[in-house]
């Protein structure tokens, strides 16, 4: 067990962190901070801020290190797809051709750089590089064009009533 000492500033940093800050992970590490404080053993710690072992003892020597605001850097990297160092091409080409669907995405982009992936994850590619699929419509096959002036003038006076009558 890691011996911590808290001077009291330590303690009303941690105290307002674990209480007001906006990022529920913030606020967690302050709790263990706070419960190993409160000479609360590591095992009950886990249990309650429900963290791992490695996880209280990161916290617990960073906060030796540099105190509180030592927890507040949020390091996260995440995974890397594997389509990201291909993302610039993909994306240029679906912006010159747009595909018409997932199907046909995935097979273009196995084409252009041989990785085969599924179309969920032809889904989450393009909403992490922030294209938007758009739904299409069908256009009825024969239009009378006769029809079609006397529809759009009933639908415009039924309009213009509407837009009368209130």
């Amino acid at each position: 067990m890691l011996k911590v000492e808290f001077t009291d500033d330590d303690i009303l940093r941690i105290i307002e962190l674990k209480n007001h800050h906006r990022t529920a992970q913030i606020r967690k590490r302050m709790l263990v901070l706070w419960l190993k404080h409160l000479r609360i053993p590591h095992k009950e710690i886990r249990r309650i801020a429900n963290v791992s072992k490695s996880s209280v003892v990161r916290y617990l020597r960073a906060f030796q290190e540099g105190g509180p605001d030592a927890l507040l850097s949020w390091d996260f990297k995440g995974r890397t797809g594997k389509l990201d160092e291909y993302a610039s091409k993909i994306l240029e080409d679906f912006k010159e051709r747009p595909p018409c669907g997932l199907e046909e995405a995935a097979r273009r982009i196995k084409d252009s750089t041989g990785v085969d992936i599924s179309l969920t994850q032809v889904s989450a590619f393009f909403s992490r590089n922030g294209v938007r699929r758009l739904k299409t419509g069908n256009a009825p096959g024969k239009i009378d064009p006769a029809r079609q002036e006397e529809f759009k003038k009933k639908a415009s006076n039924l309009y213009s009533w509407r837009q009368n009558a209130d």
